[in-house]
């Protein structure tokens, strides 16, 4: 069937469209081809450990060939399952969203870490609802940027140590 359909898909698609993306600009897959009747039976993220099922392998294989044979510049991973099995990372997924990575499953391809629309669906009359609404698309218009271009680019950080008190003034009178 049509990924994301339903409110989950709604809430994407309102994401989408508040970045400026139509939906038919996107080509929209999901990790996993059928409905699982417990996600939990193909992976199982476990503490460090993730243990997944050969037919979670199987399903993988089929996503690279799909993906491979996708050209856009970034891929974006809608929740923690997409996110292992784009990147390999597993873990919080709220501390990772928006962020870019390096594809494992895809040379060549940047990744961008979302949080899947039923988790904000979930959470949708509380304050963190409410604010990984606005991450959603935030991170949607990230994702809109990075595909302009195909090379990971990692953000200038500068590290001053020690700095003098007319250091900090100047830092402070031009933020």
């Amino acid at each position: 069937g049509r990924p994301f359909v339903g409110t989950s898909g709604a809430e994407l698609d309102s994401a989408l469209i508040s970045a400026g993306i139509q939906r038919g600009e996107c080509y929209i897959t999901n990790v996993i081809k059928f409905k699982p009747n417990h996600i939990d039976d193909l992976i199982n993220f476990t503490g460090d450990r993730v243990l997944v099922s050969g037919e979670f392998k199987e399903q993988i294989a089929y996503l690279k060939d799909e993906l491979t044979k996708f050209t856009g510049n970034i891929i974006i991973a809608v929740g923690t399952v997409a996110m292992y099995a784009l990147t390999g990372i597993h873990g919080k997924i709220l501390s990772r969203r928006g962020s870019v990575y390096t594809s494992t499953l895809v040379s060549g391809r940047k990744v961008i870490v979302v949080v899947h629309p039923s988790y904000i669906l979930r959470n949708q009359w509380t304050q963190e609802g409410y604010i990984h609404h606005f991450f959603l698309i935030l991170d949607m218009v990230r994702a809109k940027n990075e595909s302009t271009f195909s090379q990971l680019r990692s953000p200038e950080r500068r590290l001053r140590i020690m700095p003098t008190v007319s250091d900090i003034q100047a830092y402070v009178s031009n933020a």
